[in-house]
């Protein structure tokens, strides 16, 4: 089984307020290089085989702290990188706020394409893509991927069965100690860093502000595996087909008459 700790990087100028997207030269800002630093001192007795990072500075230099104590080598992947906001990159989320393509992505992300970028579903597939691909390279270990916000919800929301449109149920909050992935709907399923296993895969969330990755040495309940779900819906699906095949012999019967 392989177990991944997605990361989110660290704090960044602008965080909040700018929308980075790939834009080249964002590096850590003082408060980021001290969330690296508390990172890798969390990870100290955490074995990890193998590091990844996206390819923009801010998350290669949360990464690269993480490593140099451990004696890594980053490995930079580009399916991790951070979405392609196309013509939104580098537009604060003031002047966002006005464009009506911008309001229609964040409330069906499914659906609407960034102008001059790529889909959020194309996100998704790259990044869960690569993790089922490391695991089948790695196998039985333990692997850091350092990211970003919506690549992590992306591949959190994949594992958890959750639509891409609800996305937003997981919140990504920079204050929190452990950058905690929570839902709204069941914060005690999700606190601190989220656990699901499918096809061999151990998945938790976590972020350069972590504080307390002692939590980690726990599973959380999760309330369903992606395999869960899928179960559960085959079982619906089974249900309405034994429902329909009665209908029709009900209306055989009423004909009949």
């Amino acid at each position: 089984m392989t177990t991944f700790f997605l990361i989110r990087h660290a704090s960044c100028p602008g965080v909040g307020q700018t929308l980075w997207g790939r834009t080249p030269g964002i590096c850590l800002n003082e408060k980021g290089e001290m969330q690296a630093q508390r990172l890798a001192d969390r990870f100290q007795h955490v074995k990890l085989d193998a590091i990844y990072s996206s390819p923009l500075e801010r998350a290669l230099q949360t990464a690269s702290a993480l490593a140099r104590p451990m004696r890594l080598e980053v490995k930079q992947s580009a399916a991790v990188n951070e979405i392609n906001f196309g013509e939104w990159t580098g537009k604060t989320f003031e002047k966002l706020q006005t464009d009506e393509q911008w309001r229609r992505f964040n409330s069906h992300r499914s659906l609407t394409m960034i102008p001059g970028g790529e889909s959020f579903r194309e996100v998704q597939n790259r990044i869960v893509k690569e993790l089922e691909g490391l695991a089948l390279y790695h196998g039985k270990s333990q692997i850091a991927i350092v990211s970003h916000a919506d690549v992590i919800r992306a591949a959190v929301a994949y594992f958890a069965a959750t639509p891409i449109d609800m996305i937003d149920r997981f919140e990504a909050d920079l204050d929190d100690a452990m950058d905690r992935l929570r839902t709204s709907e069941t914060p005690d399923a999700v606190a601190g860093h989220l656990h699901r296993v499918l096809g061999g895969m151990r998945v938790f969330g976590a972020s350069a502000e972590a504080a307390h990755l002692e939590m980690l040495e726990t599973l959380l309940r999760a309330e369903a595996t992606r395999a869960d779900a899928m179960l559960r819906l085959a079982g619906v699906h089974d249900m309405l087909r034994r429902f329909v095949g009665r209908l029709r012999e009900a209306v055989t019967t009423q004909l009949a008459r």
